[in-house]
């Protein structure tokens, strides 16, 4: 029996050269994939960066304003939440000597003297009296710096910024401190006072420690 040859090959030789050609070519592309070049680098970045930043902005432009809502003189306002410390009981005051009417006086809040405003003359609002629903509103950043009197508070709500809109039909003293006005809340408009602007305003500056009043 004569044994068989082996098959010869088709293919002929291998091109040693070519391979490590394409092998060198290959390995530089996954090297710019891996390794991009500078400038194709921070393109991507930028692009990257604007991708999240996107539903972040988004977000922030629909995000609603947290605020304290409460009643004066039969009007709806709110401050923005991070403007308030607290809201309190309204137990009494004493009252200071030579102060303008919308200082209504001093109260103690856990041994600490508080000055607390009226808005109501500030703004030439009616005044009327102070029922069992009034609050005080302690205003501060980083500490508490006065008190507002509330007729009644309805606690904190979220406030639609899309719905907040510019006071144009509010007029004195008033528009200063107004932010804009939103009909987002039941039983009709809600004015937003700009808690910042009360906070620097040195109307609402009272200077009790030469005082010898005592503050029950």
């Amino acid at each position: 029996m004569t044994p068989k040859s082996p098959p010869s090959s088709s293919r002929g030789p291998i091109d040693w050269k070519g391979l490590r050609l394409r092998m060198e070519v290959a390995a530089m592309e996954m090297e710019d994939a891996l390794n991009p070049p500078k400038d194709r680098a921070r393109k991507i970045m930028e692009a990257r960066a604007k991708a999240l930043a996107r539903p972040q902005a988004e977000s922030a432009a629909v995000e609603d304003l947290e605020a304290v809502v409460f009643s004066l003189a039969r009007e709806t306002y709110a401050i923005e939440s991070r403007f308030v410390r607290e809201v309190v009981l309204f137990t009494g005051f004493t009252p200071l000597p030579g102060v303008p009417a919308h200082v209504m006086g001093v109260t103690n809040l856990r041994g600490e003297i508080l000055a607390v405003m009226d808005l109501r003359p500030f703004f030439n609002l009616t005044v009327q009296g102070v029922t069992d629903l009034a609050r005080v509103i302690v205003l501060g950043e980083e500490r508490p710096e006065f008190g507002v009197i509330a007729d009644a508070t309805a606690g904190h709500m979220s406030l639609a910024r899309a719905g907040i809109k510019p006071a144009s039909d509010v007029a004195g003293l008033r528009s200063t401190f107004i932010a804009g006005v939103t009909a987002s809340i039941p039983g009709g408009a809600c004015m937003i006072l700009d808690g910042g602007k009360l906070l620097a305003d040195e109307r609402f500056t009272v200077d009790h420690r030469n005082s010898t009043t005592q503050v029950a």
